[in-house]
């Protein structure tokens, strides 16, 4: 628990400062002896308390892949409405054994999740919302992603990763979260056919019709 800050003031340490930290939690009110304390009776302040974990998941994950554009100073993926684009969601494990790795997304209409290549001794539960898997995770995860969004627009693409690792005790604190958010922006996909064709208004005229579809 952080008790104190100490800090100096130019560098030759000519003045120290010293602020102990002396928080109050929340004021209870459960008990009539509580309700009636003129000075307040309050619980433990525990903002500034750490807890330090040997057993718990160190993962980072990105994804690889999208094709970026950047507009406005935002940085955004873009795709052609109905496209099929391949990317890969990309896992990386700091030594620390893993029970079970959750994806899922917030869009499950446009994502779908694929098995990772080379990874036999992982077994993989495909769910509604993305993939669960089990065994012995590599130090590199790369998980295949499917995109194809028929919406046109910008959209928020989240990836949701829940991690647990091998061990005995609390779930909770064995635990690790992490959230992706990706900006996708859906253009139109147009094609445009053209054929040539005699002219009934004038002899050895040629036209063109161009035929302009919005897929």
């Amino acid at each position: 628990k952080i008790r104190s800050v100490t800090w100096g003031i130019f560098d030759c340490q000519q003045v120290v400062c010293d602020r102990p930290f002396q928080f109050k939690g929340r004021r209870l009110r459960n008990t009539l002896e509580q309700r009636a304390s003129q000075s307040g009776v309050y619980s433990d302040d525990l903002r500034l308390e750490i807890k330090v974990r040997s057993n718990k998941p160190r993962l980072s994950a990105c994804l690889e892949g999208l094709p970026e554009l950047r507009m406005d100073g935002t940085q955004e993926a873009q795709l052609l409405q109905g496209e099929l684009h391949k990317c890969s969601l990309v896992i990386r494990n700091v030594d620390c054994p893993l029970a079970f790795l959750h994806i899922s997304t917030s869009h499950p209409n446009f994502v779908a999740f694929d098995r990772p290549e080379g990874n036999e001794d992982l077994s993989i539960d495909f769910r509604d919302e993305g993939i669960r898997l089990k065994g012995a995770f590599p130090k590199e995860l790369r998980v295949p992603v499917l995109l194809c969004i028929n919406a046109r627009g910008l959209h928020a693409l989240r990836y949701l990763l829940l991690a647990e690792a091998v061990g005995d005790g609390i779930k909770s604190e064995q635990r690790q979260w992490i959230t992706l958010e990706e900006l996708t922006r859906v253009e139109p996909a147009l094609s445009l056919s053209a054929r040539p064709s005699p002219s009934y208004a004038s002899d050895g005229r040629i036209l063109f019709n161009c035929h302009l579809e919005n897929k």
